[in-house]
């Protein structure tokens, strides 16, 4: 073994083989080791040894050192090297020396000047600058002090510190430690020992598992295949923890890391961070993570960072900033701003967002997988795409076990957009002015706040602030809910269910109103599919678009059935409604105006509009068979709240329409189809029986008028069809476009036979008086033996309220087909004198009556048009003198009438309103 020193000058030493020590300028060597005796004077030495376990100082000046294979010790600059130990001087002197080893485990501190070091293959201990290596570790002596370093390593477990300046070190494989910055390394465990200094520093390594702190500066940083954890900016990593320490000083980080379950939190500044592929732990600002939690901390300075991942679980922390952040295909748990995360084993157990964590805007796209995605402040645009998504807009928590959600601080948060891609995904806007939208799956969707448990119970938070809300489903069929705002919904494709205000949904079981104080005047499309829409208590405009749907313009108790049908449905805003407008479009709808002066209106298809409040169950499409839509799946209906009435509009299509006014004075329009018009109150019961001699279901119809209190007066337009129409109390007005349509007013008495289309055993009975006849109760008349098309020799009467029940024991799906009785025979008259004379007495009687001139002046109050209240007295008188049985020449009535009523409904007609309202009253 050689022991060298050199002197002041710019010595060339070379050393042969074996375990030399060296020093370049002057130093004293000694049992104890090598010394210094000068930081400031020397030369720029060139120092070489060959293969050994060499010491080696250069000491002060720029020095060249090459010290071969074998364990070596170096310094660059002035220092002691130990028994086991190196350590640089301290007072920031040394030149900008060139380092190189070759194989073997070297512990290697450059000095304060711009090093250049390179290690060979080995677990090698490097500090650029200022440092003490010994067997506990390797620690920065100076945290400011120090140049621009450029170390490189080769494979091995390596320990690197760069110290102060901007640094470029480049480790190669292995599992290494390294900090940018200075700091110190215990046993692959790394602490920052400054927040605020540090360069920009350039870190690279190779495959491995490796522990990185870039610390203070803006630092790029990337990392090789592996399980590595990186930090941007100061920090501590241990073997159970990774902890940024920053406190808000940190710079703009680059960080890039291949395949592996890589853990990465940026710092503060706005960080560039990409991971590979691998369940990644990635947070854009300070954070902390433990075996038992992920979770953000809250410095200061915390920046606008872009965050990307590859495949595989990831957990994505954004941060305070507005961030980017996309990850790839896999189940993921991402959180825009602030975030805890509780875990277990590695696995995340739950989450949660709230406001003092901070936040901004944030772009998220959760890519292919089943995601969880929390926005939180700001407003974000969020992106769920494939899979089945979870998507809260602004602050909650999710169990990421049973599926609960729960949003957080309710009055706080971003105008948010929100689209889920496709899957079935769990929305919840959160407060602002929020967006979604929705390409595929079957969607739950709140606009506001809210929650769903873990078994699919959906409840709406009524404390946050009221917002207009946009929201579009997707082609599955979803459950959207609109909230309190005046909101703009778009069903689009699927079996939706729509509701535009407040409401608890249990998944699959029921569908119950809540909060009836808030509510919105919301507009909704239902789009294609077989909807359930709820407008709620706000004056709502509902298209339904194509499909057999159901529909309610203000709240209702729901409930389904397994098939995800509506069983049953109960009005429970029972006071005064709002006017809501209904469009029904293709297919078999049910429409409930319910409460307030609604619009109803239905162009095609078979359907049933009621006006007001009602109750209606729906047959379970077991037994059962299914028929045309909706309609035909209705077992009860019924009216409710007689006390309470509405002036609505009712219109039907070219189909075979159920049209019940309610309460109050409606107009009724049936158009083209065989329709059935109530113009006050209704009950309906269906039943089905198994035929087992003929086989086939047995279908069984039976309504009745009901009203117990005053009727409307009612307008009843039948169409051009059959139809069947009951006026019941009320002064109302009749026009039938076609002679064989069934006009039935309440005082009549009404027999009618038909048919029922399908084959087998078939007939059809109606009859009815007044209501408070005598009789009541249900009727049935059902003759046997009959063949399809065919009427019965004979026909029922009844002395009851009026009713009709039809049975097919060969077709579920039945065409009802109405004919009236045969009208009585008019009066025998003698000669035309006498008939004139005769009618003309009968129509002076009836228009000179007050409740003629009443009825017109009513019909002039609401406006009509005079053409419409002519004809309304021209169909008043021809039934009453048909029922008098003295009209058997119209001619004759149609020149009494021009003669003796025109004049007087001019006299009428020409009334303003108020005048037209106070003859009404009298």
């Amino acid at each position: 073994m050689d022991d060298i020193v050199g002197g002041a000058g710019a010595d060339v030493i070379t050393a042969g083989a074996g375990n030399n020590r060296i020093a370049g300028d002057g130093a004293r060597i000694d049992a104890a080791g090598i010394l210094s005796l000068s930081d400031t004077v020397g030369g720029n030495d060139t120092i070489t040894a060959q293969g050994g376990a060499d010491d080696i100082v250069g000491g002060a000046g720029a020095d060249s050192i090459d010290a071969g294979d074998g364990d070596n010790a170096i310094l660059g600059d002035a220092g002691t090297i130990g028994v086991d130990s190196i350590e640089t001087a301290t007072d920031g002197s040394g030149g900008d020396d060139l380092i190189t080893s070759g194989s073997g485990d070297d512990d290697i501190a450059g000095g304060f000047g711009a090093d250049v070091i390179s290690a060979g293959a080995g677990a090698n201990r490097i500090a650029g600058d200022g440092a003490r290596i010994d067997a506990v570790g390797v620690a920065s002596l100076n945290d400011t002090l120090g140049g621009n370093d450029d170390i490189t390593s080769g494979g091995g477990d390596d320990d690197i510190i760069g110290g102060a300046g901007d640094d470029l070190i480049d480790a190669g494989a292995g599992d290494n430690a390294l900090l940018g910055d200075a700091g110190v390394i215990t046993a692959g465990e790394l602490t920052s020992s400054s927040v605020a200094a540090g360069g920009d520093d350039v870190i690279v390594t190779g495959g491995g598992n490796d522990a990185i702190v870039g610390g203070a500066g803006s630092d790029t940083i990337a990392g090789g295949a592996g399980d590595n954890r990186v930090l941007g900016d100061a920090g501590s990593i241990t073997a159970s923890d990774v902890t940024d320490i920053s406190g808000g000083f940190g710079g703009d980080d680059q960080i890039t890391v291949l395949g592996g379950a890589d853990t990465i939190m940026g710092g503060a500044g706005a960080d560039l961070i990409a991971a590979g592929d691998g369940d990644n732990r990635i947070a854009g600002g300070a954070a902390m993570l433990t075996a038992t939690g992920f979770t953000t901390i809250e410095p200061a300075g915390d920046g606008d960072d872009t965050i990307t991942s590859g495949t595989g679980a990831d957990i994505v922390l954004g941060g305070e900033g507005s961030d980017d952040l996309t990850t790839g295909a896999g189940d993921d748990l991402i959180a825009g701003d602030g975030a805890t995360v509780v875990l277990s084993a590695n696995v995340a157990m739950s989450a949660t967002s709230r406001s003092s964590q901070g936040g901004a805007g944030d772009l998220i796209n959760g890519g292919d997988g089943d995601d969880t995605i929390l926005g939180g402040a700001g407003a974000d645009d969020i992106t769920g795409g494939a899979g089945d998504d979870r998507l809260l807009g602004d602050f909650g928590t999710v169990d990421l076990l049973t599926g609960a959600l729960t949003s957080l601080d309710v009055d706080q948060g971003g105008d948010d957009t929100l689209a889920g891609g496709d899957g079935d995904d769990i929305v919840f806007g959160g407060a602002g002015l929020n967006v979604f939208s929705d390409t595929g799956g079957s969607n739950i969707v709140v606009a506001g706040s809210g929650g769903i448990t873990g078994v699919g119970v959906v409840t709406l938070d009524i404390t946050g602030p009221v917002v207009d809300q946009v929201l579009t489903g997707g082609a599955g069929n979803d459950m959207i809910f609109g909230g309190a705002g005046n909101d703009t919904i778009f069903g689009l494709g699927g079996n939706d269910t729509i509701v535009g205000d407040i409401a608890q949904y249990v998944r699959g079981v029921s569908l119950t109103a809540t909060e009836a104080d808030l509510f919105g005047d919301d507009v909704i499309h239902a789009g294609d599919g077989d909807d359930v829409v709820v407008g709620g208590k706000g004056s709502d405009t509902i298209d339904l678009g194509s499909g057999d749907d159901v529909a309610f313009g203000d709240m209702g108790d729901l409930t389904f059935g397994a098939d995800g049908a509506v069983l049953t449905m109960v009005a429970t805003q029972q006071g005064a409604g709002a006017a809501d407008t209904i469009e029904g479009g293709a297919g078999n709808d049910l429409i409930f105006g319910q409460g307030g002066a609604d619009l109803l209106t239905d162009i095609s298809g078979s359907n049933i509009m009621i006006g007001d409040l009602a109750s209606v169950t729906f047959l379970a499409t077991t037994p059962a068979p299914v028929g045309n839509g909706a309609a035909d799946r209705v077992q009860t209906l019924a009216t409710i709240r007689n006390d309470i009435a509405f002036k609505d509009v009712i219109t039907g299509g070219s189909g075979r329409d159920l049209a019940v006014g309610g309460l109050g004075n409606d107009t009724l329009t049936g158009n083209g189809g065989q329709d059935l018009l109530f113009g006050d109150t209704i009950e309906m019961q269906r039943a089905y029986t198994l035929d087992t001699v003929l086989g086939g279901w047995v279908e069984s119809i039976a309504m009745r008028t009901t009203l117990t209190g005053s009727g409307g007066n009612d307008m009843l337009i039948s169409g051009v069809e059959r139809d069947f129409v009951i006026a019941d109390r009320g002064a109302d007005f009749f026009e039938t476009d076609f002679e064989r349509n069934f006009v039935a007013p309440g005082a009549a008495q009404l027999t009618v036979t038909g048919s029922v289309s399908g084959g087998g055993t078939a007939t059809l009975g109606v009859a009815g008086t007044s209501i408070g006849g005598s009789g009541g109760g249900w009727v049935s008349f059902i003759p046997s033996g009959l063949d399809a098309g065919l009427t019965p020799a004979f026909a029922p009467s009844y002395n009851g309220p009026a009713m009709l029940e039809a049975r097919s024991s060969a077709s579920y799906d039945t065409t009802l087909s109405l004919t009236p009785i045969a009208e009585p025979a008019p009066a025998d008259m003698s000669g035309f004198a006498t008939q004139s004379r005769v009618l003309s007495d009968e129509i002076a009687g009836v228009v000179g009556s007050s409740a003629f001139v009443s009825e017109m002046a009513e019909l002039q109050r609401y406006d009509l048009q005079h053409d419409m209240v002519i004809d309304s007295a021209r169909a008043s008188l021809l039934m009453h003198l048909q029922g008098a049985g003295l009209l058997s020449d119209m001619a004759l009535f149609d020149a009494l009438f021009d003669e003796m009523v025109m004049q007087m409904l001019e006299e009428i007609l020409a009334l303003d309103l108020d005048a037209a309202v106070a003859l009404a009253a009298e």
